[in-house]
């Protein structure tokens, strides 16, 4: 690991680059021990200059639900909301988007995008939704590692937040779907590079028993 980091630097040096951004991967995300890019990112002088905070479960041990989460599923249920594991990646798009636009913001990935990684990956990337009278309500974009599986896009419509269908989804994820894997990751709940922290989507990961694993961006001097 060492003398890979001593090549990124000739090579960025080379091209003109003053520096290096280096993002760790989470070591639940790792099938082994593997921080030596850590002890590389030390011995490089490296500064950690970014933290985000993301929220995991390890499902075999994890807390039981809260009360809130608890009251959010049953609301689904009574409901008549159902799951489906046969969403349209069409229609997830258009209701991720219709979300994300009240944030003046878009999908990362666009339609075409998400279809051609999914034809790549069929058994790693999945959608999975709420449905209630033909109508889907909340989703989920579920990104397969085998150990861990990660949750890349959550969204639920107006009238899925009044009926926790986007709860509902999670719970039948984690419960079921995912029941014999050892972590369920939901991803970030921090803004501005770390600075703040999304009190709000935290709190709802955490009522499903997730505690924090950080994201470490490391900048080198080249």
């Amino acid at each position: 690991m060492l003398d890979i980091f001593d090549a990124l630097k000739a090579h960025y040096k080379d091209l003109g680059a003053v520096d290096l951004v280096y993002k760790c991967i989470p070591s639940v995300f790792t099938r082994y021990p593997a921080e030596e890019d850590l002890y590389a990112l030390f011995r490089n002088n490296a500064k950690l200059f970014r933290r985000d905070v993301s929220s995991v479960i390890e499902i075999a041990r994890a807390p039981k639900l809260s009360d809130s989460r608890k009251c959010v599923i049953k609301k689904a249920e009574k409901n008549a909301v159902t799951f489906s594991s046969s969403v349209s990646t069409a229609d997830f798009h258009a209701l991720l988007s219709k979300v994300l636009e009240r944030f003046d913001s878009k999908p990362v990935h666009s339609l075409s995008e998400i279809e051609l990684l999914m034809s790549r990956f069929p058994e790693n990337i999945k959608v999975f939704g709420a449905v209630l009278e033909g109508q889907l309500l909340a989703a989920a974009m579920v990104f397969d590692f085998g150990h861990i599986v990660h949750t890349q896009y959550l969204a639920a419509s107006d009238a899925g937040r009044q009926v926790g269908a986007l709860d509902f989804v999670l719970n039948n994820l984690i419960s079921d779907v995912y029941g014999n894997r050892q972590y369920f990751s939901f991803g970030i709940s921090t803004e501005d590079g770390g600075q703040v922290l999304n009190e709000g989507l935290v709190s709802q990961k955490e009522g499903f028993g997730a505690r924090a694993v950080v994201h470490d961006f490391y900048r080198m001097e080249l």
